[in-house]
């Protein structure tokens, strides 16, 4: 597994309080081999040579990029053909989208059509208040776009706040379909009465003890045989350090990464959908690692 820092860390209600610049320094500096793009900062015309000298110098690659939202008219689909194409220059795998509305699977399969060409992925999150909030809908989203580039992005966060707590279940059937998986702690907030919403939870440090436990989420993916991206990206409040959040997260995921597999937890793998994205073998597994957050 790779690790990636996603430049939300540095999301302030004015902007973002770093540059990519330093962005790719700060994912450098501590240890991280990939950074998520965020869509403000993404570079245009010289700047996109100067940025993939700096992305090649730090070895680093440019994950996925957001997308400002779904393209529907001719300046959004020249907004998300300008992302894709500055992923593709800087070396990128992907661009992630979100999908709220049933109308919108044609538009993620006409966007990965139009994105195959580039190499690139289309990533849709699995997100609370979008189609793709549970496993079965998730399942459900991917398998009616029925394209091939049309991969998950896979958040355990998310599936919590929908209550969805069997998450090696979810693991299981959801792996196949996944090239990265978002890694931002959460546990349930004091007061929050509304089940199934934000309202309910709030971000906490990566080694929060109410929190999700990691160590059990990665070594149940290194039973299911990931190979793809682990993306930190969590909210950070203007009182805390992004900084030190990032060098956390990177130590947890560094140590847990290094985990082998137990010979007596491994089951019969079962086989991948076709899909020609990511060549990661899965493995079955059984046991539920939400800690406290039930």
């Amino acid at each position: 597994m790779k690790l990636s820092l996603s430049g939300r860390l540095w999301q302030t209600s004015d902007g973002y309080s770093i540059t990519l610049r330093e962005h790719i320094a700060l994912a450098r500096q501590f240890g991280y081999e990939g950074l998520e793009v965020r869509h403000p900062m993404l570079p245009g015309g010289d700047e996109i040579g100067a940025i993939k000298s700096l992305l090649c110098e730090a070895r680093l690659v440019p994950v996925f990029c957001f997308c400002a939202g779904l393209p529907r008219t001719e300046a959004s689909w020249s907004d998300a053909l300008r992302v894709a194409e500055t992923m593709q220059a800087l070396g990128g795998e992907a661009v992630r989208v979100a999908v709220t509305q049933s109308d919108e699977l044609e538009v993620v399969r006409d966007l990965a059509v139009r994105l195959d060409p580039l190499g690139l992925a289309v990533l849709v999150h699995n997100h609370l208040d979008t189609l793709c909030d549970t496993t079965e809908k998730s399942l459900a989203v991917l398998e009616k776009i029925g394209h091939p580039r049309v991969r998950l992005l896979l958040d355990c966060a998310h599936l919590l706040m929908a209550e969805e707590t069997n998450l090696p279940r979810a693991l299981e059937r959801l792996l196949p379909w996944v090239d990265v998986v978002n890694v931002q702690n959460v546990c349930r907030a004091e007061g929050g009465n509304i089940r199934g919403t934000h309202d309910c939870w709030r971000h906490v440090p990566p080694h929060h003890p109410g929190g999700i436990a990691f160590s059990e989420i990665l070594r149940h993916l290194q039973y299911l045989g990931f190979d793809g991206w682990l993306n930190v990206m969590t909210a950070v409040s203007p009182d805390e350090d992004a900084a030190a959040f990032a060098k956390d997260y990177w130590n947890l995921l560094d140590e847990g990464r290094k985990i082998s597999p137990q010979a007596h937890d491994l089951q019969a793998r079962p086989e991948s959908p076709k899909i020609s994205h990511q060549n990661n073998t899965k493995a079955e597994t059984r046991g539920d690692f939400s800690g406290s957050l039930d």
